[in-house]
């Protein structure tokens, strides 16, 4: 798991400024969204992360915890 929260490290690493202050967006039912949102917090940026309907509650609870 931990290298979906890499990925999603660096990937806001590389935005501007600009693009940070905007805000972020992630679309995903697993692991990933729950790596984007952690990564979001600990650099302070506003992230709003999208799941389908049926993600399970155990997975929509998770990613809240992280900050999503």
């Amino acid at each position: 798991r931990s290298y979906k929260l890499r990925g999603a490290y660096n990937l806001l690493m590389q935005l501007s400024a600009d693009e940070k202050a905007a805000g972020v967006v992630c679309s995903s039912a697993g692991n990933h969204a729950q790596g984007f949102a952690l990564a979001c917090r600990s650099m302070g940026i506003h992230g709003r992360v999208y799941v389908p309907a049926k993600t399970p509650k155990q997975k929509r609870n998770r990613i809240r915890y992280h900050g999503g």
